[in-house]
Parts: C-alpha cells; sequence; structure tokens
C-alpha cells in the first residue's frame, strides 16, 4: 500500500514537472514584458488632460517599456531608467520601483499594480522612499499618483538583449 502510494505521489510529481517544462506559468513581470501606451494620469484626485503633456506645441505620448527586470518611461524627450521588482503574493500586489539612471539613481519609489487584461495600473507616491499606498486612490494632498496604461499590441514583443 505503502508503494502504491509513493507511485503516485511521483508520478503526481513528474506530471507537474512536465506540464511546466511545456508551457511555464505566465508571472507578472512575464505579462509586464513589452510596450505600453499611458492612458491617464491621476496625481493628488486631480486628473492630468495628456493633451496637457506637451514639449513645445506638440502633444507627447508617455510610453512605457519593460524588458527583463527595466522599466523604462519615455514622455516626449523626458526618459526614466528604473530596475522594478513585483510581489504578486502581496494585496495588493506590491512593485518597487528603483531609478537606475539620472539625479534620483538608487532612490526607490513604493508602489502597488494591477493587471486586467491589456490594462496596467500602478499607484504610487510622487516621492521616492515614501509608503506603499494601500488602495487605488488618489486623494487631495495625499502625494499619490494613478497611472493607468493600455499595452501596446503594434509594437510587438519585447526584442531580446544582446
Amino acid at each position: 500500500m505503502k508503494l502504491r502510494i509513493l507511485i503516485v505521489a511521483a508520478a503526481s510529481l513528474l506530471a507537474a514537472a512536465g506540464a511546466r517544462a511545456e508551457g511555464p506559468a505566465t508571472t507578472d513581470k512575464d505579462a509586464l514584458q513589452g510596450t505600453w501606451r499611458l492612458t491617464s494620469v491621476e496625481v493628488n484626485k486631480e486628473a492630468i488632460p495628456l493633451e496637457n503633456l506637451k514639449e513645445g506645441n506638440v502633444v507627447v505620448v508617455g510610453t512605457l517599456v519593460v524588458k527583463g527586470d527595466s522599466y523604462a518611461f519615455h514622455l516626449g524627450k523626458n526618459r526614466l531608467e528604473i530596475i522594478f521588482k513585483v510581489d504578486p503574493a502581496k494585496r495588493p500586489r506590491a512593485i518597487d520601483l528603483t531609478v537606475s539612471e539620472g539625479p534620483q539613481k538608487g532612490q526607490t519609489y513604493h508602489g502597488i499594480y494591477k493587471l486586467e487584461s491589456d490594462t496596467y495600473t500602478i499607484c504610487r507616491n510622487v516621492e521616492p522612499g515614501k509608503e506603499r499606498p494601500t488602495e487605488f486612490v488618489t486623494k487631495p494632498k495625499s502625494g499619490l499618483m494613478l497611472v493607468v496604461w493600455k499595452r501596446d499590441k503594434s509594437a510587438g514583443p519585447p526584442r531580446p538583449e544582446k
């Protein structure tokens, strides 16, 4: 009887290992990979109209390119390079964004995020080092920003690093 239980347990483990080898489970980090377009921004309970994001008279489009652990935000000529870590086990899910280039290099923003199909929502403080928000809401004078991104399917998958 014990041998039979051991064989069933071993078969189950092998089947599970085979299933993982055929089609690895998609993690949140995997799901974030690719190019995203900025669709909305709210800071301190005030929506920031995207048409207000301009360089001169030209409205600029915000993009986010996620490749591996790299998280590159582009808004016109402005660029912010970040290394990110996600913790999908926390509720709400947690993300840490550590600036890897520029004057804020080494500083970390603590945020929360959610992924719903091709929509990525993040809430974080506008200043690094502040406490992680607990909900996807901004309030007047809260110092919080809520940003919504849509996957840019026209950009295709991210290219592997060489």
